[in-house]
């Protein structure tokens, strides 16, 4: 089979990160015990779309085979609906919550009088009132207290080509530099162990400089525990908004946690995981993983592409929606939000946390 289809519509634009299998069959390429560059291959894939009754027959089948690894339906950070995380304080509740016109674009007008909110528990239904419609960006707003709380928890397993360590060391330091609104974030890496490079905190400068260390081992993929690691501390935290942001290359090979106890502890703590899949990254697991904590995910072909990535992050969380809530009922456990924009009516549920 050709590559016209498939393996046009992702290499065209693709720089293949190595992984496994495809460092195993170098020889046929001719390379010797050297390893191909991402540039190259992403120049002989480019070629294979474009001239496929001249290609390797064995790059054309490495090609393939990852096109058709690739999930079809993809997410997107500007095409998220809705993401939505209540905060109960009292009686009153703080609803973080992203919306999308039907193009895709964040809605720039959101006023109390367009939105209805129902609270749904074992107690019945009860109404609560829009008092406040805010963004997390918005420059008026005097609170200095983190508005944003998140983990970074990133790749470094032997995998990745050294060059692509530096793209991501260049996309984190770009992530913490844009942050507009007060945030704090904590960054770890994992490999085969898992380290907290940075703790919590809300000085970028320290984040960036942590951003470059390198001390931790490349080998194995222990990303179930990275994962667990970053959920646990932030489960901890108290801002308004709270999230996991994962990269990887790759799948778990290494971890002691499973996949669905991890889940479950992110889900349990209202912890949503957006995930950045990279190269020959295991697609369906990190869909998995985004579709059932209630966070997103997307692929990026090349780690020279992630820096574009992050600044999508930051303008991401930038645009989320703080809406203020009065008339909480006391032990409410879940809610139910009817969101009325000039885009429609949408229902979105979401879970509270204390």
């Amino acid at each position: 089979m050709k590559t016209e289809g498939k393996a046009r519509r992702f290499f065209s634009i693709a720089a293949v990160v190595l992984a496994g299998s495809v460092i195993a069959a170098l020889g046929t390429l001719g390379a010797g015990s050297c390893l191909p560059s991402e540039e190259y291959l992403e120049d002989q894939c480019e070629q294979l779309a474009d001239n496929p009754a001249t290609a390797d027959p064995w790059l054309e089948q490495q090609c393939v085979e990852v096109a058709n690894y690739l999930p079809e339906a993809q997410d997107n950070f500007a095409g998220v609906a809705e993401i939505v995380q209540v905060k109960v304080e009292g009686d009153k509740a703080v609803i973080s919550l992203v919306l999308t016109d039907a193009g895709g674009k964040p809605l720039a007008g959101l006023s109390g009088e367009a939105l209805t909110v129902e609270f749904v528990d074992e107690l019945g239904a009860s109404p609560g009132t829009v008092n406040a419609i805010s963004k997390l960006s918005d420059d008026g707003d005097t609170n200095t207290a983190p508005k944003t709380s998140f983990s970074v928890v990133v790749d470094r397993s032997g995998s990745i080509p050294d060059q692509s360590l530096t793209d991501v060391t260049y996309g984190l330091r770009e992530l913490f530099s844009v942050l507009g609104q007060p945030f704090e974030a904590q960054l770890i890496y994992f490999s085969t162990d898992v380290l907290v490079i940075q703790p919590f905190t809300s000085e970028g400068e320290l984040l960036s400089t942590a951003a470059g260390d390198d001390s931790v081992a490349r080998d194995l993929t222990s990303l179930f525990d990275g994962l667990a690691t970053g959920v646990a501390e932030g489960a901890q935290r108290d801002a308004r908004f709270r999230f996991i942001l994962l990269v990887s290359d790759g799948g778990d090979n290494d971890s002691s946690t499973n996949e669905a106890d991890v889940i479950a502890a992110a889900k349990g703590a209202g912890l949503p995981v957006f995930c950045l899949g990279v190269g020959f990254a295991d697609l369906a697991l990190l869909k998995r993983i985004a579709d059932q904590t209630g966070g997103y995910y997307t692929y990026i072909p090349s780690f020279k592409k992630l820096r574009a990535a992050f600044d999508e992050v930051a303008e991401f969380v930038g645009g989320t929606f703080q809406v203020e809530v009065s008339g909480v009922p006391a032990g409410a456990k879940s809610m139910v939000l009817q969101v009325t924009t000039e885009e429609g009516t949408r229902t979105i549920e979401g879970n509270l946390y204390l």
